[in-house]
């Protein structure tokens, strides 16, 4: 799941921060004109409309007003990469990393892309290391090289530390905790898998991604067992026999969390009885994530501060519960998904809700 930025569209201060320019960057950008802001404008219009032909040619106006302008500069790669003319998208990135501009870092992105979808993912990780050493703040271009990592040349250990370093660089990107989250539940991390799916869904609780997140959320809190009470797995735990396994074995090196993991399975019997005899389920499952919480807070903070999880995650969440959030927590992330009662809670409880969120976008998060 790439991400590229259209600069008009949105910005995003992590992965358009305040350039330091590299050597090489020389060049003054200019800036544009009222009348190029609207021309700009209306040529990502046609870019959203998928017109990126006609798209092209209003950016093409603009530079031949204005050269320098690297705003239209950029538009303009961005439409070529969407219409697939990749040489010509590479040829107007390359060329704005000759000047010194906010655009800098997403040129860089830019030529990333461009060579990863041309079958070119090494050339594509070189142009993302290039970015990096000449913006080493711009998160996008660490999650990009994950993506790239990833999908392309499968090196799920190299993709974990880029999720995990444009999280650090800007911890309220939630596609990065998403992309992580699938990372440490396919290779055997429940709890950091936990962590990274309820930040994606705490970020962007009804974003396009919602649903995917909360799929994998509450397939991490079943502990291996089946949604169906009868399934031969939930049967065994009802009988206090061992689930069946995870999707690969647990791993500790996130931090040893094998206490907790191995109650999840029962924690989910539990969910299930509770639906069986009335409870609301958007009710049980707060019990049950505070239950795993509850656990988590009465860890030794201290074991996990050399792990990515222990240090980042971890006293986010045990703050979380100490501070009373969890039933706020919930009902905010899911409110998207096809559970019964999130809404109404919401809409019932928004003093505590909006303390909840204040409370989140205040968080202070490790330094960099």
């Amino acid at each position: 799941m790439r991400i590229c930025v259209q600069w008009v569209a949105v910005l995003m201060v992590a992965a358009c921060p305040s350039v330091a320019f590299a050597q090489g960057a020389t060049r003054p950008a200019k800036p544009s004109t009222p009348a190029q802001d609207e021309a700009i404008r209306k040529g990502a219009a046609l870019h959203d409309q998928g017109k990126f032909a006609d798209a092209i040619a209003v950016y093409e106006g603009v530079l031949k007003e204005n050269a320098d302008n690297m705003l239209a500069l950029y538009e303009l790669a961005y439409s070529q990469l969407e219409l697939k003319e990749y040489a010509s998208a590479l040829a107007s990135a390359t060329r704005g990393l000759g000047y010194q501009s906010e655009q800098l870092p997403m040129f860089y992105d830019l030529i990333g892309s461009a060579h990863d979808l041309m079958g070119e993912p090494q050339k594509a990780i070189d142009a993302y290391n290039r970015g990096i050493a000449a913006v080493p703040t711009a998160s996008m271009l660490y999650y990009n090289k994950g993506v790239t990592e990833l999908e392309s040349l499968n090196n799920r250990v190299a993709a974990r530390a880029s999720f995990e370093r444009a999280i650090t660089v800007e911890p309220m990107q939630a596609p990065a905790h998403l992309m992580l989250g699938q990372i440490f539940q396919q290779d055997g991390y429940p709890v950091p898998g936990f962590f990274a799916f309820s930040m994606s869904l705490i970020l962007e609780p009804g974003g396009p991604q919602a649903l995917r997140s909360y799929g994998f959320l509450r397939t991490v809190l079943r502990g291996g067992l089946s949604n169906d009470p009868n399934a031969p797995q939930n049967q065994a735990v009802a009988r206090g026999m061992r689930p069946v396994a995870p999707a690969a074995p647990r791993k500790t090196d996130e931090g040893d969390f094998s206490a907790p993991e191995s109650q999840l399975a029962g924690s989910h019997q539990r969910l299930l009885q509770q639906l069986d005899s009335g409870t609301l389920e958007a009710s049980a499952l707060v019990q049950q994530v505070d239950g795993l919480l509850t656990q988590l807070a009465a860890r030794d903070l201290s074991k996990d501060r050399a792990t990515f999880s222990g240090r980042h995650y971890l006293p986010f969440f045990v703050e979380l519960k100490k501070r009373g959030y969890v039933e706020a927590f919930v009902n905010w992330a899911i409110q998207r998904s096809p559970v019964e009662g999130p809404r109404l809670w919401l809409q019932a409880n928004q003093p505590k809700a909006k303390e909840f969120l204040d409370w989140v976008n205040h968080y202070e998060w490790p330094e960099r």
